[in-house]
């Protein structure tokens, strides 16, 4: 959370990331590396090494993952609920149908 009291962006009243929010796009994210690691290990790749696990290299790719990667207007953020492309539009429709 310093990082983004650092950048005025801790106050979600103002605009900010509410821990929650902070919550569900790390959970996001690392169901996206749990999947990449998985379709990786069936290719035949090598598991990531220490390096690549290490605190500093996962939140590397975290702001990877949100500025080069995530497509909010194709992929969503769910606890229960993610597979992948195209599930925002399927979320929208299950709720849209009850």
């Amino acid at each position: 959370m310093q990082f983004l009291a650092e950048r005025s962006l801790d106050k979600p009243y103002l605009g900010g990331l509410s821990s929650y929010g902070l919550l569900l796009l790390v959970l996001r994210f690392m169901q996206a590396q749990e999947a990449s690691e998985r379709q990786a290990s069936a290719a035949g790749s090598p598991p990531p090494d220490a390096s690549e696990r290490s605190l500093g290299a996962r939140l590397v790719q975290f702001f990877d993952f949100y500025g080069h990667h995530f497509e909010p207007r194709s992929m969503g953020v769910s606890v229960t609920r993610n597979r992948g492309e195209g599930e925002c539009a399927e979320i929208a429709a299950h709720f849209i149908s009850h």
